[in-house]
């Protein structure tokens, strides 16, 4: 992970060291707690059930939804 950042709602918005900029879904009644450099975070973005995305934060087991935003 290059770079993360939350909205107001808590909502994260993830760049990949890649460029690929992706969004946790509104819905998602999950929470990210980051509170370490985003480079200690390695992550895994996988297809999910039709035809969405999952972010996953390797070591930590979460499983967010996502979205790609570029």
């Amino acid at each position: 992970m290059a770079k993360y950042e939350f909205n107001q709602a808590h909502l994260f918005t993830v760049t990949l060291d890649n460029g690929q900029v992706w969004q946790q879904i509104e819905g998602d009644d999950r929470y990210a707690r980051w509170d370490k450099r985003a480079s200690s975070y390695a992550v895994v973005i996988s297809r999910g059930m039709f035809g969405s995305y999952n972010l996953q934060v390797l070591k930590q087991g979460s499983v967010y939804k996502v979205r790609r935003a570029s």
